[in-house]
């Protein structure tokens, strides 16, 4: 569930090295952390994620995110349900 404050859709990744999130830019910038995001590390990781595909029970997006991928490589696209109509 995202704040209501902080909506806007963005995509992260996770940089295992620095063992942080990096912001996605948009594709027409095509360059990594180039602005700053709504969330940082802690904060994203600490969303809850209402998992209806899978049928699990809520838990904080870090936890999730480790579930579907052990090394987080793969990209989280966060905002409204509208972003994504």
């Amino acid at each position: 569930m995202l704040l209501r404050s902080r909506s806007r859709k963005e995509s992260y990744i996770y940089d295992s090295s620095k063992r942080q999130t990096e912001l996605l830019a948009p594709p027409a910038h095509g360059v990594i952390g180039s602005r700053a995001g709504q969330y940082d590390t802690a904060s994203l990781f600490a969303l809850w994620v209402f998992d209806l595909y899978y049928k699990m029970p809520p838990h904080p997006l870090g936890v999730w995110w480790m579930d579907r991928d052990s090394s987080r490589g793969g990209k989280i696209t966060i905002g409204l349900q509208a972003d994504f109509a």
